[in-house]
């Protein structure tokens, strides 16, 4: 004879013969899979209905191009800038002489600082463009 088993049907508990187990197991299997391919076929349905009404939507409205390339222009994603940015503050030929005439970094700072004491470019600025002059040269 078959050992019984314990199943669940409805949330309560039944002991029953093997045999009657397995094809309430089985019949739970079928039924999942209905309700997975059910579910699928009406999402897919959904989506197509939903780009079907949207097609229609924008076939009837003539200012959609605009609308969508005025957004599109508006709130498109900020690339990165590739290649040497631009100065704020291009450097004029004094300010080049001054950095070019010093020995060092320390003394690029301190002649700059003597000759544009108003001048807002920091001391690393200096140093930078102290180097690249010393580099070109």
């Amino acid at each position: 004879m078959l050992s019984p088993v314990v199943i669940n049907r409805g949330g309560a508990r039944q002991t029953v013969p093997l045999i009657t187990g397995l094809r309430a197991a089985s019949a739970m299997e079928r039924n999942r899979g209905k309700c997975r391919r059910y579910y699928a076929k009406t999402r897919a349905e959904k989506l197509k209905q939903n780009a079907d009404s949207r097609r229609e939507r924008y076939a009837n409205d003539p200012d959609y191009r605009e609308r969508r390339k005025a957004y599109e222009r508006n709130y498109r994603r900020n690339l990165p800038y590739v290649g040497t940015a631009t100065p704020r503050y291009p450097w004029t030929e004094d300010e080049l002489a001054v950095v070019r005439a010093a020995d060092s970094n320390a003394a690029a700072k301190a002649a700059y600082r003597a000759a544009f004491p108003a001048s807002a470019r920091t001391p690393k600025a200096v140093q930078n463009k102290w180097y690249a002059l010393r580099v070109k040269a």
